[in-house]
């Protein structure tokens, strides 16, 4: 497996040594992966957990984050530690307080929590700060709906949901703090981190609750790269390593793999993903790349004129950086290799239309799902909660599965090859997900690069729609109690 950093996106030289550092490790293929599971639709390049093994990780006795050859070994021990500790809590319900607990939260106490990105893109640095503060980490939405209405813990991976019983006793004997500042985040039993030093403030404290609420840039990736939780918390809970025993993959390297060993689709979602799937020709995995382009991001409205440029210059980009990467990971040996199918993905309809008609006239395969043709989908920071509740446990003015189109919209991203991106989180957390992260081109929308048109030569040659073989999974299933 080749690396390829195609971007813009900064980089200190701290985390690139980092990067190479831990290279080799990455490129160790695990052994116990049954071979015969990749023969029919295996066309992807990366070495973690693949939906290519789902019936494999099934039919296996051991978690899932034992089949990642790429979790550290720390992250890895806390996971065993983390279902030790819900066991503990399923037979001894009376005991809840002798546990302490890191909850990610966003609820009516806060005035905005952001959008999809920014509450589940920083998944690694609420890990690193989970292991490292010996808490369990649990999750909990109540805006515009419950987490557990789009994704669910898969069978064998780690269960983040929150026990009602357990959210009652929070509710009832753990006093929120008054917030009036910094000072007054904190109570006899229950911290409010909003920032990374209060998380930094709260490692070796003793109360029952840290409560969560955290938006960063980089989805905290610079300082789970630094370890900040590993250098700043005490080490009497392991054995007094020194902070080199937590070297590791970065941020963007386990993302992937620690995204499947969380998450997964509610079922009614992972059907609609494998029917756009095979609508538009994305199977298998890991055999087209994608492109994210927010235009309704900016200060001011973009003209038409401006969205057409935009789209057309995500898509020279993408034909002139991604392709050729994607041609060489893939070790094609025709000197003009067909060109892959490009998903188009955005938040504006207008410039979804627009990618679709360039693409027939570039004669590209270029897809895009319908719906988003037809209207622009709806964010989960557009919430609106000044209204009457609507059904199905929104609080907003909308149903819950007027929101799937983010979910269905973010695994297409992260089913994916390469991501060519811009503005906001939406593209990186899509590229992190992916089956190589570190093919990514990030356009910066304040300078963007011109990409002209390139010379095609009849290479636009689409591969044909090819689906999902009859009786094998794309998803692992959710726990089911």
């Amino acid at each position: 497996m080749l690396f390829f950093t195609l971007t813009v996106r900064e980089e200190d030289e701290q985390s690139r040594i980092h990067h190479h550092h831990s290279e080799q490790e990455l490129l160790q293929v695990r052994s116990d992966l049954d071979p015969s599971r990749s023969l029919s639709w295996n066309t992807s390049f990366n070495n973690g957990l693949t939906e290519v093994h789902v019936e494999y990780y099934q039919s296996s006795n051991k978690p899932l984050w034992e089949h990642s050859p790429i979790l550290p070994p720390w992250m890895k021990n806390y996971f065993v530690w983390h279902r030790q500790q819900r066991q503990f809590l399923h037979q001894h319900r009376n005991q809840w307080h002798t546990l302490r607990y890191y909850l990610v939260e966003c609820t009516e106490r806060y005035p905005n929590c952001g959008g999809a990105a920014d509450r589940l893109g920083p998944l690694p640095f609420h890990v690193q700060f989970a292991a490292a503060s010996r808490r369990l980490i649990l999750y909990h939405w109540t805006t515009p709906a419950p987490l557990e209405s789009f994704l669910l813990p898969p069978r064998k991976g780690v269960d983040w949901r929150l026990p009602s019983w357990l959210h009652q006793h929070f509710d009832n004997e753990l006093s929120f703090p008054n917030m009036r500042n910094r000072r007054h985040r904190k109570n006899k039993n229950v911290t409010v981190a909003l920032d990374l030093q209060d998380l930094v403030d709260s490692l070796q404290d003793d109360r029952l609750l840290v409560r969560a609420k955290i938006q960063s840039h980089d989805h905290g990736a610079s300082n789970f790269d630094d370890m900040v939780f590993w250098k700043k918390a005490s080490f009497s809970h392991q054995n007094d390593r020194n902070v080199s025993s937590f070297l590791g993959p970065t941020f963007q390297q386990v993302f992937h793999d620690l995204w499947r060993v969380f998450f997964t689709p509610t079922p009614i979602i992972a059907s609609k993903i494998h029917e756009q799937m095979t609508f538009l020709g994305l199977y298998p995995p890991g055999s087209y790349i994608a492109m994210h382009l927010r235009v309704l991001y900016g200060k001011r409205p973009l003209t038409d004129a401006e969205i057409v440029s935009w789209t057309r210059n995500m898509i020279h980009c993408t034909l002139q950086y991604l392709v050729p990467v994607f041609h060489q990971e893939a070790n094609f040996t025709t000197q003009r290799p067909t060109i892959p199918t490009l998903l188009f993905v955005s938040d504006s309809k207008q410039a979804t239309n627009e990618a679709v008609k360039y693409g027939e006239f570039l004669r590209i395969p270029l897809v895009a799902r319908s719906t988003a043709m037809n209207q622009n989908p709806l964010h989960l920071e557009k919430d609106v909660r000044q209204t009457v509740p609507a059904q199905n446990g929104s609080t907003g003015f909308f149903n819950v599965d007027e929101l799937y189109d983010t979910f269905i919209d973010i695994y297409t991203l992260g089913l994916s090859q390469c991501v060519a991106y811009q503005a906001g989180g939406f593209g990186r957390w899509g590229s992190m997900m992916s089956y190589n992260s570190t093919c990514f081109f990030f356009l910066k929308p304040a300078k963007p690069e011109i990409c002209h048109r390139p010379e095609l030569d009849g290479r636009a040659i689409n591969k044909g729609k090819q689906t999902k073989p009859d009786g094998l999974p794309l998803f692992l299933p959710p726990f089911t109690t």
